[in-house]
């Protein structure tokens, strides 16, 4: 059976697939991708790695119906390795013939007995703005720990027509809000999913304007949040166990406050994190950054066998304070605030930092992203 695609179109596909492709998968069948093709045109990829499934729908050209289950790096490879538009597929018995031009591959299929079946989805029960879901996933992942399985996950609130995302690696805070349009779920949700697994549902639909939400259940557990387009689904499993509860944290009040530039800040905070170099870094140094507040200044500083300053105008009247931050997730905080400014608020024993996003100096902060660092102690 001979199947012909166009190069490009079977090329996004194909990247949209290996998204979830394990680079070291626990059972050979996830190295693979499913494809199916009918003589209708219809051509069909499925890829998982136990945990997150996908599948993306295409068309092609085909004299019969096939299926089967290849490599997914490698076929993915060779395709992008021919120069021209259009390639062909050669089904055989136990393997598949690619060809472009006078160039082809001969690959072996995978055992298709063995692959997964995927879940289904019957339903819409909310859509969001793609945007407004990329960027708030992608404030609070940042504040992720990918090495402690405590801390892989972020948790989604559902209440009303607004989801909160939270985020924590111990050292720092992380939440955001976006809102959901077309809400057919009228209880209150808590689910907690892979931080990474959330990132690839943001990068897969970032062409698009919106994308549908469906929760999957067990009972009255959520056991699986699938996100649609025409074209593509990803269900991503949800995580087991209790997620810390920062709400008395988070909502607390602090008496100061400093207000600065965002694009100043993160300008001083880069240029400093210079220094940071294999001679540079100490056991007693490394990556620790000086902020200095004084009256409508902040002073930053890095000090060790280098060392850089710069200073920063700020809107500032306290007491004169000194505080240690680890460059990098200071970095992270404010390069996720959406404003022109940046508010960080402190109470004067300086054991936690609470950054949010403020239009100008004479403007209410606002709540849809809420940052807490807590300093490192001299």
């Amino acid at each position: 059976m001979k199947i012909q695609l166009v190069k490009n179109e079977f090329v996004n596909a194909l990247n949209d697939i290996i998204k979830v492709v394990p680079a070291k998968p626990l059972n050979p069948v996830f190295a693979g991708v499913y494809i199916s093709i009918s003589k209708q045109g219809q051509l069909l990829l499925k890829a998982t790695d136990s945990s997150s499934f996908i599948t993306r729908k295409s068309v092609v050209e085909s004299d019969g119906d096939a299926e089967f289950i290849v490599g997914a790096k490698e076929i993915t490879e060779i395709v992008k390795s021919f120069s021209i538009d259009k390639i062909e597929i050669q089904d055989n018995d136990n393997s598949i013939k690619i060809i472009g031009g006078k160039t082809q591959f001969t690959i072996p299929k995978l055992p298709i007995d063995n692959f997964p079946t995927f879940p289904s989805i019957d339903k819409v029960d909310f859509t969001v703005n793609t945007k407004d879901f990329s960027s708030a996933i992608n404030a609070v992942e940042s504040a992720t720990d990918d090495k402690n399985p405590t801390f892989t996950n972020i948790q989604l609130k559902l209440d009303g027509d607004s989801v909160f995302a939270y985020g924590t690696d111990r050292f720092r805070i992380a939440k955001s809000k976006f809102n959901i349009l077309n809400n057919q779920i009228k209880d209150q949700k808590s689910i907690l999913v892979k931080a990474k697994s959330l990132f690839i549902a943001t990068r897969a639909f970032e062409e698009l304007n919106t994308i549908n939400v469906s929760l999957n259940y067990d009972a009255d557990e959520v056991k699986q949040i699938s996100f649609a387009s025409d074209t593509m689904t990803l269900t991503l499993m949800t995580s087991k166990g209790e997620f810390p509860d920062f709400t008395t944290i988070i909502g607390e009040e602090f008496s100061e406050s400093i207000i600065v530039h965002k694009e100043d800040v993160l300008a001083a905070l880069k240029q400093v994190s210079i220094v940071f170099s294999a001679s540079s870094l100490t056991a007693g140094s490394l990556k620790h950054t000086n902020f200095k507040i004084t009256n409508n200044t902040l002073d930053i500083s890095v000090n060790g066998e280098e060392s850089a300053t710069a200073e920063v105008e700020a809107e500032y009247t306290g007491s004169d304070i000194q505080v240690i931050f680890n460059n990098e997730f200071i970095i992270d905080g404010i390069e996720n605030v959406n404003t022109k400014f940046v508010k960080i608020t402190f109470n004067p024993d300086a054991k936690k930092f609470k950054i949010n996003e403020i239009d100008n100096p004479k403007a209410v902060a606002s709540d849809s992203y809420t940052y807490i660092l807590m300093p490192i102690l001299n």
